[in-house]
């Protein structure tokens, strides 16, 4: 139990990262000792100061508080994926700690001189756990998670699906790659390897269908699942073979990878960012043949460097995961072994153990 409360600023939800992480670790941090939910919104997103800790998001790269409230104690929770700035280290010099949510974000603060406490999200076994569903045996199915943007990488499983689908006739793709966000859809004009043409004010599905006509991609052998809740997800999870996630930059450690694999399920992903914090040669097909490729920003400055896998080795990975069901079956056994050491209690331990060490140093 802290000596001061804790006043916990964020959003909850079901169908997105923040609002998931947010809900489970207030859950559980409740558990550890007195806290308090601020709303973020009305008279709460006024200016005011709070007799205890302020635990929020940091808003970016930029390490700001999303959070106007302010306490005797100020702690941040940061899933970066773009350069640090010198306004990132005058916001960090505000702030009693920053939670880094894997070890490569641990490492980029390290580098400019900022301490930090590295924070790995949790998964809810009582959901995402193995299943007695399975796939259709008819059938090959790859899935792919994760907003559709650039930094995510979907335009490489689009290109290496169309290379995979011309040379094996039962493989199909179920893909979760809704994104509200245009600005974020807009990214992926940056990649060389797809064709891209967006509307503004367009619908989800005409626009995603019309990247996979433009692509050359079948459509008819493509699922393509609308925003679903954590429990929908969990039981699609065990009816697919394999995970691809080609990700160039990971700030956290892809909560949508870990749960895939909670479910017993391997996975072909990149192995750079925060994904190492996660996959293993025992646990999936690691992506080890990466590029450094730049992302720029909306004024065309360079505004991070990520690392970007070959589609080749996509494709020989995926290849192999269908060559060998021995070899799948095991690795998705090994996955769901190792992730049941990431929960949502342990996070919780993480920030309750952090805070308290902050009451000591103050005396």
């Amino acid at each position: 139990m802290l000596k001061y409360p804790l006043f916990y600023a964020g959003q909850v939800g079901s169908t997105f990262g923040w609002g998931v992480c947010n809900a489970y670790l207030i859950r559980e941090l409740s558990k550890l000792t007195r806290v308090i939910h601020i709303e973020q919104k009305g008279p709460e997103r006024t200016p005011r100061q709070l007799p205890g800790h302020v635990f929020a998001p940091l808003a970016d790269h930029r390490l700001g508080l999303l959070t106007l409230a302010r306490g005797r104690f100020n702690h941040g929770y940061t899933f970066f994926e773009r350069n640090l700035t010198e306004e990132s280290g005058v916001n960090a010099a505000k702030l009693d700690t920053i939670f880094a949510g894997c070890s490569w974000c641990g490492e980029k603060l390290a580098e400019k001189g900022i301490p930090s406490v590295v924070l790995i999200q949790g998964v809810d076994g009582a959901v995402f756990r193995p299943q007695a569903l399975s796939p259709d045996p008819r059938r090959f199915t790859l899935f792919s998670g994760g907003k559709f943007e650039y930094r995510k990488g979907q335009d490489l499983v689009l290109v290496a699906y169309r290379e995979l689908s011309r040379k094996h006739p039962d493989l199909h793709l179920v893909c979760a790659w809704y994104n509200q966000w245009g600005f974020s859809i807009e990214t992926m004009r940056q990649s060389p390897h797809i064709r891209f043409e967006r509307v503004d004010g367009q619908a989800w599905e005409p626009f995603m269908r019309r990247i996979f006509d433009l692509n050359e991609i079948e459509v008819g052998r493509v699922e393509m699942l609308p925003l679903l809740k954590q429990g929908d997800m969990a039981r699609i999870y065990p009816q697919t073979d394999l995970g691809v996630f080609p990700n160039r930059c990971e700030g956290g450690t892809n909560l949508v990878m870990m749960e895939y694999m909670a479910c017993g399920k391997t996975v072909v992903a990149t192995h750079a960012t925060g994904h190492r914090d996660i996959l293993t040669q025992g646990n999936a097909y690691p992506l080890d043949d990466l590029a450094e490729v730049q992302f720029r920003d909306r004024e065309g400055n360079v505004a991070a460097h990520w690392a970007e896998p070959r589609v080749e080795d996509i494709v020989s990975k995926v290849e192999a995961a269908m060559r060998s069901r021995e070899e799948l079956a095991m690795k998705g056994r090994k996955a769901a072994e190792d992730l049941r050491a990431f929960t949502w209690e342990r996070a919780a331990r993480v920030v309750h153990d952090a805070l308290q060490r902050a009451e000591e140093r103050a005396g």
